[in-house]
Formats: C-alpha cells, structure tokens, sequence
C-alpha cells in the first residue's frame, strides 16, 4: 500500500503522480518479494484529507 500526504482538492492529479513516481522506485524484493501482475492495483478515490492511496500486488519472490 502507497499512501501519500495530504494535498488540497485541486491539486489530486500531482498527489496521484507522486504515488505512481515511489511505486516505480520501490524495489519489493528488498522483502523477498516481487511485482504480481497478475492482480490488479486498487487505486482509492484521491481525498485530500488523507492523501492518495493506491495498493499494489506483491507476491513471495521464488
């Protein structure tokens, strides 16, 4: 799960590009795991009260 700080209303699509920019960086297999793309990511509604969250798949690395 990737969630991001709190953002105003009008700024959604810059917390939505923050996300998916640490998503790219992150490495799951530093926890011996890897991407699942197989599942689907589950992107929440952007509410600036609470940042951003996205949630993507992982899987235990073989």
């Amino acid at each position: 799960m990737f969630q991001g700080e709190p953002f105003k209303e009008e700024d959604y699509c810059i917390a939505i590009e923050q996300i998916w920019d640490a998503i790219k960086k992150y490495d799951p297999s530093v926890i011996n795991y890897e991407w699942d793309d197989n599942n689907p990511r589950i992107q929440l509604e952007p509410i600036g009260t609470r940042g951003y969250i996205e949630l993507v798949a992982v899987k235990e690395k073989k």
